[in-house]
């Protein structure tokens, strides 16, 4: 029989406690709804306990052969790769000054869309073994040789304030999806000052940092899924997955998914009216595998094109979110999940509504932004509770 130490029982009871709420047995849900718990970040630069805390940064390159417009998306990892270099200034992480990086611009809507691009910062092996010598607590420690930075999408006068607004409510929502019992990538803000290689500057915006999926994976237990690829099946007339055998022949992929993973997923996008995601094709969305289960875990990311975030000519008409909030009350009543899984993830999101409010209050928003997170959440969360109460209603009827 395997053994179970004392701590990790302890540990699972209170967070069962604290997620479920008083007078709700943890025998009553099992073990297969239950979310994944996962380790916090052990990355000096993640590790940050106050969200609006921002780190600064200088980077230095040439910003204007990164955001040339003539350059396509298909060509951007070789066209827009350019050497720079890298300053930071944080009060835990220290300094770290002029570091020798490769800047490369990322992304594929944003990178078509907008006039200063997201970018990857790499530094080469040599050099991050430098800085560890010099620094043992950097910005790069635990993180790797690559850190993933989203920036504002223009710095435009004329519309400078909304798309600040825009980059620090996709922030926001990645710090309240934080607040969950499920698998989040780890963001983390930055004031950055872009220069020119001649010192000029050429631009000071806020972004943020974002934890690789690779380090998701270390810290929740997991690995990232091996690669497949899809092949039209005639005999059941739709995409089949396929992965490559040892002898390099394919063979048929069918992957187990969580069923409280896979509902966590649909319903916090669908919960920020997010529907850029495509799990099966991971289209903004990480794919873990658990090795003890072989089940695969499912992680949101990129919400810039959230109709919470985005220009909503429809909301302009609307003029407010109740007409949303239905048609999500609508989506709620249609799920058909295990019954146990849709109680526990329902009840968990209302249980976090006050520490997310929080979070909106003390936010770097301007008034309009918090107005419109503010009204988005109370609407919403009305909403959840609603459905709560009518599948309350419904078991006491069952009973």
């Amino acid at each position: 029989m395997k053994i179970i130490s004392f701590s990790f029982l302890l540990i699972l009871y209170i967070w069962s406690y604290q997620l479920y709420g008083q007078g709700v047995a943890f025998t009553s849900i099992e073990s297969r709804y239950l979310p994944r718990i996962c380790l916090p970040s052990r990355a000096p630069l993640y590790s940050n306990r106050n969200p609006h805390d921002a780190i600064n940064i200088i980077l230095k390159s040439n910003f204007d052969h990164v955001n040339d417009s003539a350059i396509s998306v298909s060509e951007h990892k070789d066209q827009t790769k350019t050497t720079g270099t890298f300053s930071y200034n944080e009060r835990k992480l220290g300094k770290g000054e002029n570091i020798p990086v490769t800047v490369v611009a990322r992304g594929n809507y944003r990178f078509e869309e907008c006039d200063i691009r997201p970018l990857s910062i790499h530094v080469i092996r040599k050099v991050k073994k430098g800085i560890k010598k010099s620094q043992d607590w950097n910005i790069f420690k635990k993180e790797g040789k690559k850190l993933k930075l989203y920036l504002q999408c223009s710095d435009d006068p004329d519309f400078f304030e909304k798309e600040r607004r825009k980059l620090l409510q996709e922030y926001y929502l990645y710090v309240m999806q934080g607040t969950l019992r499920s698998l989040s990538l780890q963001p983390r803000l930055a004031k950055v000052t872009l220069l020119n290689l001649d010192g000029s500057k050429y631009s000071q915006i806020y972004g943020f940092f974002l934890e690789s999926k690779k380090k998701l994976a270390k810290r929740c237990g997991m690995k990232k899924e091996e690669l497949f690829f899809y092949r039209f099946d005639r005999s059941v007339n739709t995409l089949v997955a396929y992965r490559v055998n040892a002898q390099k022949q394919p063979v048929p992929y069918y992957p187990q998914f969580n069923p409280t993973s896979m509902l966590q997923i649909k319903l916090w996008n669908k919960f920020i009216r997010n529907e850029d995601y495509e799990y099966k094709k991971k289209h903004n969305v990480a794919r873990l595998v658990l090795a003890s289960t072989n089940e695969v875990f499912l992680a949101p990311f990129d919400y810039d094109l959230s109709y919470l975030i985005k220009d909503d000519p429809e909301y302009v008409i609307l003029d407010k979110y109740s007409q949303f909030a239905e048609r999500f009350l609508i989506w709620l009543r249609s799920l058909n999940e295990p019954h146990p899984i849709i109680v526990a993830q329902i009840h968990a999101l209302l249980q976090r509504k006050e520490k997310m409010l929080k979070i909106i209050f003390e936010s770097l928003l301007d008034e309009q932004g918090k107005q419109t997170m503010i009204e988005w959440l109370e609407t919403f969360m009305e909403s959840l509770s609603t459905y709560q109460q009518e599948l309350q209603e419904l078991a006491a009827d069952h009973r």
